[in-house]
């Protein structure tokens, strides 16, 4: 995905996870496994705040690819729904 297309999707989930009852996440874990010398598979949890008082745990996974001593996310992947 383009970072910009990435960059005006974010309005649109924070309003899908608002809808949900969910506030804003915050990176509770991440486990980076190298595949070789270019991409990093890199799994992640997230806890964020519910309104009725509970947490919502969130589980997603990044692909990286590493080049000239950058880094871009090149597959995203949420392993749940945002009620799930």
């Amino acid at each position: 995905m383009p970072r910009a297309a990435f960059l005006a999707m974010l309005p649109a989930r924070a309003a899908a996870f608002a809808r949900a009852g969910i506030g804003s996440p915050v990176l509770e874990h991440r486990r980076l496994h190298p595949l070789d010398d270019h991409y990093t598979l890199v799994y992640t949890r997230w806890r964020a705040p519910r309104t009725d008082g509970g947490t919502q745990q969130l589980m997603s996974s990044y692909l990286v690819h590493h080049r000239d001593g950058a880094a871009q996310i090149v597959v995203y992947l949420n392993h749940q729904g945002i009620g799930g």
